[in-house]
C-alpha cells in the first residue's frame, strides 16, 4: 500500500462518493415511503430511467438537466448531493490514510474506514433532509449515533485502550444540556429539538472542549451566511416581513463544522487559541 499515492487514494474515495451520493439521493427523496426498492424514475412523467440515465451528474450533465422523456427539468438537487458526497468522501480518504496506508490491524482498519463514511453519509442525508424540510427524521439520527459508537470503540480496540477511554466521550454529552434548557423555556422556538440532539453526538464524538469548539463554529457559520442570505435577497428585492418567515436550517452548519473540526483539527476555539499563543 505504501506505493499507492495518497491523492490517488481520495480520487478513488470521490469516485466511491458520487456512487454513495446517488445511493443517498434515493434515500432522501424515498423517506416516508415503505421501502427503498424499485427502479428510479423520473418525478414528473414516472418514466422508469434506463442504466445510462444513472450516472452520477454525468447524465444530468449529458442530458441538459432535463429528463430524456417528458423534457421536465430534472432537480439540480441530485447532482449537489452527489457533488457535497464526493467532495466530502475525497476530503475523507485524506483524513483515514492512516488507516489505509499503515494499517494496525486490517480488519479493524477497514471497520474504521466504513464506520467512518458511515457517518459521514448519515451526515448528508441529515443535512439534505433539515434543508428540505427542517425535519430531522430520529432513525437517520440514531444511525449516526450507531456509527459513532461503532467507529470510537473499533479505533480504541485499535490502539489499545478499552472501554474507559470512552468515558470522555460519553462526558461530551453534556454540552447538550445548556441548549435543552433554551429549548425547554422557549418552549422549544429558539431551537428545534432535533439540533440539540445533534449538539449531543458532536459532543459524543469529539468530547467536551471540541465539541463546544466545534457547536460555537457552527453558530459562527450559520450567522455568516444568514447575514449573507438578508443582504442577497434584500438586494434581490425580498422585503424585510417576507425575510422575518423564513427558516434557516441548523442542522447542515453543525455537521459541517463537526466535519471541519475532525478533518482540519480547526474550530473556533483553536482560532482563538491561535491568537495568544
Amino acid at each position: 500500500m505504501e506505493f499507492i499515492s495518497p491523492v490517488l487514494i481520495s480520487i478513488i474515495f470521490a469516485v466511491f462518493g458520487l456512487i454513495v451520493g446517488s445511493f443517498l439521493n434515493v434515500v432522501i427523496m424515498r423517506h416516508g415511503k415503505k421501502t427503498l426498492q424499485g427502479r428510479s424514475e423520473c418525478s414528473h412523467c414516472h418514466h422508469q430511467l434506463a442504466w445510462y440515465e444513472l450516472f452520477p451528474v454525468l447524465s444530468f450533465v449529458f442530458q441538459g438537466g432535463k429528463c430524456r422523456h417528458c423534457h421536465k427539468k430534472i432537480s439540480w438537487h441530485y447532482s449537489i448531493v452527489e457533488l457535497i458526497t464526493a467532495s466530502v468522501f475525497y476530503l475523507s480518504g485524506m483524513y483515514l490514510l492512516g488507516y489505509i496506508i499503515v494499517p494496525i490491524h486490517p480488519i479493524l482498519s477497514v471497520i474504521g474506514v466504513l464506520s467512518f463514511l458511515t457517518i459521514v453519509s448519515f451526515g448528508i442525508i441529515i443535512a439534505a433532509h433539515d434543508t428540505k424540510t427542517r425535519l430531522v427524521p430520529l432513525p437517520w439520527f440514531l444511525g449516526l449515533v450507531v456509527s459513532t459508537i461503532v467507529f470510537l470503540v473499533n479505533y480504541y480496540v485499535m490502539i489499545g485502550f478499552y472501554l474507559p477511554s470512552l468515558l470522555p466521550h460519553l462526558v461530551g454529552i453534556i454540552i447538550a444540556a445548556p441548549f435543552l434548557f433554551l429549548w425547554l423555556i422557549s418552549r422549544g422556538k429558539w431551537m428545534g429539538f432535533a439540533d440539540i440532539e445533534i449538539i449531543g453526538w458532536m459532543g459524543l464524538y469529539l468530547g467536551v472542549l471540541s465539541g463546544v469548539g466545534a457547536v460555537l463554529s457552527a453558530f459562527y457559520l450559520g450567522a455568516i451566511f444568514a447575514i449573507v442570505f438578508i443582504v442577497i435577497k434584500l438586494i434581490t428585492g425580498s422585503s424585510y416581513e417576507t425575510l422575518r418567515s423564513v427558516k434557516i436550517p441548523f442542522a447542515p452548519f453543525l455537521l459541517i463544522s463537526w466535519f471541519i473540526t475532525v478533518v482540519f483539527s480547526w474550530n473556533l476555539f483553536s482560532l482563538v487559541a491561535s491568537l495568544f499563543i
